[in-house]
């Protein structure tokens, strides 16, 4: 890895960029990629944080998952990269996950995460479990491991994730 390691972040909505909103009737989009990394402590690697889409994952469509596999492949292709993480909604992150374990080659880290609980929500998971994913995207233990969902302080393999349940945070 380089000296001075970047990791890019991109976030796509979910869980883990939403809060309650009582007039909407639940949860709806709120936050974007500055909320994210204001909410990082300091001392990791450099970090390129971008806003892809900001959507529940059950809309995403496949037009939606072309664009964040493009952007991946892209940012997986650059020298300045040295890992990929991906915010994302838990309803079809496995998949996602999973296509991006298949389509994406290379050996740079490549993370997927996301929330259980909102940031409205006591115990709002969102910034760990970003938290565990950009440092598994960091560490070189991590190349050459093809995609991998970081939930819950745990490391699973894309090819072989998945939900389990729909409210803890220990869905994976």
């Amino acid at each position: 890895m380089g000296a001075t390691m970047t990791i890019a972040v991109l976030t796509t909505g979910g869980t883990i960029a939403m809060r309650y909103e009582e007039s909407a009737g639940g949860a709806v989009p709120a936050l974007g990629a500055d909320d994210f990394t204001a909410a990082l402590p300091d001392g990791l690697p450099p970090l390129r944080v971008e806003e892809l889409v900001n959507l529940p994952s059950s809309h995403f469509t496949l037009g939606t998952l072309r664009t964040i596999r493009e952007r991946v492949a892209a940012l997986v292709e650059s020298p300045d990269v040295e890992g990929v993480v991906v915010t994302h909604g838990t309803d079809t992150l496995e998949e996602t996950a999973y296509l991006l374990d298949l389509t994406v080659p290379g050996e740079k880290p490549l993370v997927l995460t996301g929330a259980m609980r909102t940031v409205s929500d006591v115990g709002y998971d969102g910034y760990a479990n970003l938290l565990a994913a950009v440092r598994v995207a960091a560490a070189p233990q991590s190349r050459g491991l093809g995609a991998v969902v970081v939930f819950d302080d745990e490391v699973h393999g894309a090819r072989w994730v998945t939900k389990m349940h729909t409210l803890s945070p220990a869905t994976f």
